[in-house]
């Protein structure tokens, strides 16, 4: 069950728009400004990324988390086992370098 919530959760979080001052998941990705992690989260490739790259990051990780933590609550599982699943399901849409 955890993992079917999780599908949908990552489906609807990498295909909604997050939008930020213009800027979306998508473009970011795209542009190589952000990158998926092995926590589940969206990180920022560049050491100095710009404040909207910044506040884009922000959004989607804020959105991701409360996500998150309520597949874990519907599933009596722990935040970690959703972030870990989730991230394994993100791993193909452009992994932060190891």
């Amino acid at each position: 069950m955890l993992i079917k919530n999780i599908t949908l959760a990552v489906f609807l979080l990498s295909t909604a728009n997050a939008f930020s001052q213009g800027l979306d998941l998508s473009a970011a990705r795209a542009n190589k400004d952000v990158c998926e992690g092995a926590d589940g989260y969206v990180h920022a490739v560049k050491k100095s990324p710009s404040p909207e790259i910044m506040a884009l990051i922000d959004n989607v990780n804020k959105s991701r988390k409360a996500e998150y933590q309520s597949i874990a609550d519907k599933t009596s599982g722990k935040l970690e086992d959703a972030e870990k699943a989730a991230a394994a399901m993100l791993k193909g849409k452009g992994a932060c370098p190891q």
